[in-house]
């Protein structure tokens, strides 16, 4: 499967304005709205200023809905497209030959973690073949160590910065960022990056898109609680050992 760089590039941009758009559109429909409702015309009589607030906060709710629907629409196709180049091109090639070595790598770090090594401490060195070792076997192996009350599962969750459910993610988010910095292949670095930008630009832009949703169904919303639902949420979406880096 080839890269198209040029579609990479464009999916990438969508997502890094996502939470801009997102929160453009919510914010943008609560001042009309506000406007709508303190419309006021020395003109018409009260009957009439109040069937015009109503038909304002109406056009103003189905214009933004449109908007809403396009902007879903469109980071999610780019979402998925970057989530799924990138997979394509990290997956384990399909020969008993690639699989072995990966066992191989893959035990050379489960003995590391079984005497107490760190999981990310792991990631952030490793070759490429690890690192495609990791991302193949590690969220099973967690997942698998999730079932006792201390030590392994723990530390890794701790160390990924999730809960025992988003795991897997992370081991995938912290394998992306390791890759993306050693690999010679300067097409998949970039769609690397991008997906990365890609899910923090979708975790970022959610609280807004719900905010704006509520605007439109409920005609209100709480902006403040949006804004630090976006900040915590692409916060948590970033690579940890991007942040160490």
């Amino acid at each position: 499967m080839t890269i198209y760089i040029t579609s990479v590039r464009i999916a990438a941009e969508t997502m890094r304005t996502a939470r801009e758009r997102a929160s453009t559109l919510a914010k943008q429909l609560s001042d009309a709205l506000g406007k709508a409702r303190t419309f006021t015309d020395p003109n018409l009589s009260p009957q009439g200023v109040a069937e015009k607030r109503v038909e304002l906060e109406s056009t103003f709710r189905a214009a933004a809905a449109t908007d809403l629907a396009k902007l879903r629409g469109e980071t999610v196709q780019a979402r998925d497209y970057l989530a799924s180049t990138a997979a394509e091109h990290t997956r384990l090639a399909d020969d008993p030959a690639a699989l072995i070595r990966a066992e191989q790598k893959w035990r050379q770090v489960e003995r590391i973690l079984a005497a107490g090594g760190d999981l990310l401490q792991q990631i952030r060195k490793a070759d490429p073949d690890t690192a495609l070792a990791i991302a193949e076997f590690a969220p099973s192996w967690a997942e698998a160590q999730s079932t006792r009350p201390h030590g392994l599962q723990g530390a890794v969750g701790n160390a990924l910065g999730a809960a025992a459910s988003e795991v897997a993610p992370g081991i995938r988010r912290n394998v992306y960022a390791r890759l993306a910095e050693i690999t010679p292949d300067a097409a998949l670095a970039e769609t690397l990056r991008g997906t990365l930008t890609a899910e923090q630009g979708a975790a970022g832009a959610e609280p807004w898109l719900y905010a704006a949703g509520q605007l439109i169904d409920a005609g209100h919303t709480d902006i403040l609680g949006a804004a630090i639902s976006a900040q915590l949420a692409e916060s948590e979406a970033q690579p940890v050992a991007a942040e160490a880096a």
